[in-house]
């Protein structure tokens, strides 16, 4: 679905240009173009000194952040922090990356240098650990030195050569293969090493040394302490693994959310370069959906288009009835109504409910006008008891007026 958009342009005085820019841009619903200077006195909108300052700051902010993250693998869809632990200002901000990027780099530091040193250590250990014996008791030895090499099987001849023209014979050559290749040790007098290193050179070998690190210790000390730090190196580089992922589970969530506050805040200095300024103004352009533009509206008609609609009684009455009204007092109109009760004679009266209410109570007896004795039933017995299934009782209560 495209969504209508009308064009924005908005003018301003220049020293609010920045708050009208994060007003627009609050909204979420407005999209801000680049506004070419013309020849009407507009030039491209200039940063301030503190905003140029604060957008180095920002950029300096997203580059530490976005590497600090990649290190400790941070969940770049994982949720971050809120808004209100973040410091107020962009010193403050960078402050808290610094914090945080100081921690990683010391671990990381020691994690380079761990893996360098591993790396050696696997690398010259299986060599030296054969060559140890031999090298050794040529280092401590008073009139002897001695070198090794590793050279192709095929080239052991040529370096035989060379060192029967520099020493005439005055050495002594031990081998062992390793592999496609041969590993050799040459013993001299200490006096003539300088020309047995010469001829190995002009063979075309070097001297196999030991790493730097470990050089003036001597062979068997050296190999010594590889093979401790061959042990200690793996459990070491555990660690620093473990010390990172405690520092992604802690800081993870307050770098994502300090690097988006940065990429928002800088771009929103960005936009103002899409500004246009004159001396004391600046102009903006933009789009905005129709949805959200302010119309005026049009005024209605005096009369309305639609038609009344009007009912019709089917009997209508001659005139219009008097209004109702609800009823202002308690009391009734109309004549109390009468109790009448019916009995035959001489039956004695009575009531069934003798309480007075909120309104007076009348008792009237009726009889048959000629009756002198009681009827009698079928059977001759006189009904004289004082409960007779003939005798009816009505009561009314009446409303004094």
């Amino acid at each position: 679905m495209i969504t209508p958009m009308d064009q924005l342009l908005l003018v301003g005085r220049k020293p609010v240009a920045t708050e009208v820019l994060v007003s627009l841009q609050s909204l979420g619903v407005v999209q801000v173009d680049r506004l070419e200077p013309d020849e009407g006195g507009l030039e491209r909108f200039a940063l301030s000194d503190d905003d140029r300052r604060r957008k180095e700051v920002w950029d300096r902010v997203i580059s530490r952040a976005s590497s600090l993250m990649e290190v400790l693998r941070v969940d770049q869809d994982g949720p971050g922090t809120g808004k209100a632990d973040l410091p107020a200002d962009a010193d403050g901000i960078a402050e808290r990356v610094d914090s945080v990027a100081d921690q990683v780099d010391t671990l990381l530091a020691e994690r380079d240098e761990a893996e360098e040193e591993l790396a050696l250590v696997q690398q010259y250990l299986p060599l030296f650990r054969d060559l140890a014996p031999t090298l050794a008791q040529l280092e401590t030895s008073r009139w002897l030195d001695g070198v090794a090499t590793i050279l192709p099987a095929a080239a052991l001849e040529r370096l035989r050569a060379e060192l029967e023209d520099a020493l005439e014979g005055r050495f002594a050559l031990s081998t062992r293969a390793r592999g496609r290749e041969v590993v050799a040790v040459i013993a001299a007098l200490r006096s003539e090493a300088a020309d047995l290193r010469v001829a190995l050179g002009k063979a075309g070998f070097g001297e196999l040394q030991l790493p730097e690190r470990y050089r003036e210790l001597g062979v068997a000390k050296a190999v010594h302490l590889m093979e401790e730090r061959q042990q200690t190196l793996p459990k070491r580089l555990g660690t620093i693994k473990d010390e990172l992922g405690k520092l992604a589970l802690q800081h993870g969530p307050r770098l994502k959310t300090l690097r988006q506050t940065a990429l928002n805040l800088q771009a929103r200095l960005e936009r103002l370069a899409d500004l246009a300024q004159g001396r004391f103004s600046f102009a903006l352009r933009g789009w905005v959906p129709s949805a959200f533009t302010p119309r005026g509206s049009v005024e209605s008609t005096a009369a309305s288009r639609t038609q009344p609609y009007i009912t019709t009684p089917t009997h209508p009455l001659s005139s219009a009835s008097w209004a109702r009204l609800s009823p202002s007092m308690a009391q009734r109109g109309e004549p109390p109504a009468s109790t009448t009760s019916t009995r035959p004679r001489p039956s004695v009266s009575r009531t069934a409910r003798t309480c007075v209410l909120s309104s007076k109570q009348r008792m009237v007896a009726a009889g048959p006008e000629k009756a002198v004795t009681p009827p009698k039933s079928l059977n001759g017995i006189s009904q004289t008891r004082a409960a007779s299934p003939w005798e009816s009782h009505i009561s009314a209560v009446a409303v004094s007026p």
